[in-house]
């Protein structure tokens, strides 16, 4: 069965003429269109690839001073009584296919959250820390599907994407990608599409969520039909990922200088919600092997900041707020993961140390209130 969608506005139209580019990225109509009304130009590039994606292809029927419909139609596979979801009810993962699947994550705590998960759903799971040790992973080996960090080091997740679909072997080429990415920005999911990942998983990761992706890709629907694949496209050079060491200025020396910290509300510091979805996943004993594991990799990166700032070195600050920021996300450490992101950011923009500084102050008493709150937890 196919389902038409058609959307509808009354609003000025948009001529032939600026139609013929209208879905070229960061194309508007013409040039006062911004000014008015903002926006960037990437809404409907964005929409064509999505519909693209899933095996539809959008169409446009506008007069000018009158108005505008854009529709598309989409193919569905008819559904039946017995497999729909119960909302809220854990999904039956007797029903689920084992797939061999290859999970590519920079941080070894990550990649035991993501195998634990699925493993318990009867998949066959092998990680890798870098886009590097990915690629000769599947040179050597066969994998129904790639769990893809977007953010790594050296090569990142989009760069190695193009390479994988730059690979020879067909089969290998067109494996299927899912970005793994607390960046869900349109500019975001434009980068995974562009380097020809088929779709993305959202951190912290919903194990229902994942589980409907794999189902997919399964089944070879929507974004993952064999038709509907990113042919190989020539590897770009990845974009520099890391900024270069930061100018002297006239910074001497940087000291952490303790502040007054006052400790935020439980509600503020975690997710419940979150642990509760992966102890479930996961079941005790191994959540709480990874709960040991966090930690200890949390304290680590912590210092490991604390020196970066000591030692100027903007580097290592990129690395270690974006191992906090994604590893703590996925366990619902909301306001260090929020704290350690806006490093990341500030530091990849080759931020002052002296701006940087103040955010370092922060993990550290930030993450002894949530470790306390989520022991206390846990203990109830």
């Amino acid at each position: 069965p196919q389902i038409s969608f058609a959307v509808k506005d009354t609003g000025i139209g948009i001529s032939p003429e600026a139609q013929k580019t209208l879905f070229t990225p960061y194309t508007q109509a013409h040039a006062g269109i911004a000014r008015r009304f903002g926006g960037t130009g990437l809404g409907l590039s964005i929409s064509k690839r999505l519909v693209g994606a899933m095996g539809g292809n959008i169409q446009i029927d506008s007069q000018v001073g009158v108005g505008t419909t854009f529709s598309f139609v989409l193919p569905f596979h008819r559904g039946t009584a017995e497999n729909e979801p119960v909302p809220g009810a854990k999904n039956d993962k007797q029903g689920v296919t084992p797939l061999k699947i290859l999970v590519v994550d920079d941080n070894a705590v990550n990649q035991q959250v993501a195998a634990g998960l699925l493993e318990k759903d009867g998949h066959s799971v092998v990680t890798a820390g870098s886009a590097e040790a990915a690629i000769t992973q599947l040179k050597d080996r066969s994998f129904d599907v790639i769990l893809m960090d977007m953010e790594m080091p050296t090569t990142d997740g989009p760069a190695a994407t193009r390479m994988i679909r730059a690979m020879p072997d067909r089969i290998k080429a067109t494996i299927p990608i899912i970005a793994m990415t607390a960046n869900v920005r349109r500019e975001d999911i434009m980068r995974c599409l562009d380097a020809g990942m088929n779709d993305y998983c959202s951190k912290p990761i919903d194990p229902e969520k994942l589980r409907v992706l794999l189902g997919r890709v399964s089944n070879k629907t929507g974004s993952f039909k064999a038709d509907s694949r990113p042919l190989p496209a020539p590897a770009a050079p990845p974009a520099p990922t890391q900024p270069s060491q930061a100018p002297e200025e006239s910074i001497h020396t940087v000291r952490l200088a303790p502040v007054a910290h006052t400790s935020p509300s439980p509600e503020a510091l975690f997710a419940p919600e979150t642990l509760t979805s992966l102890k479930s996943s996961l079941g005790e004993e191994e959540f709480n092997d990874i709960m040991k594991g966090l930690y200890e990799k949390t304290e680590s990166l912590v210092n490991a900041a604390e020196k970066a700032v000591s030692d100027k070195d903007i580097k290592m600050l990129v690395i270690c707020g974006h191992d906090i920021a994604g590893m703590t996300a996925n366990f619902g450490f909301t306001a260090l993961s929020d704290v350690a992101k806006q490093l990341n950011h500030l530091a990849r923009d080759n931020a002052s140390i002296i701006t940087l500084a103040p955010l370092v102050v922060q993990l550290r008493p930030l993450y002894h209130d949530t470790r306390r709150v989520v022991d206390e937890w846990i203990r109830q």
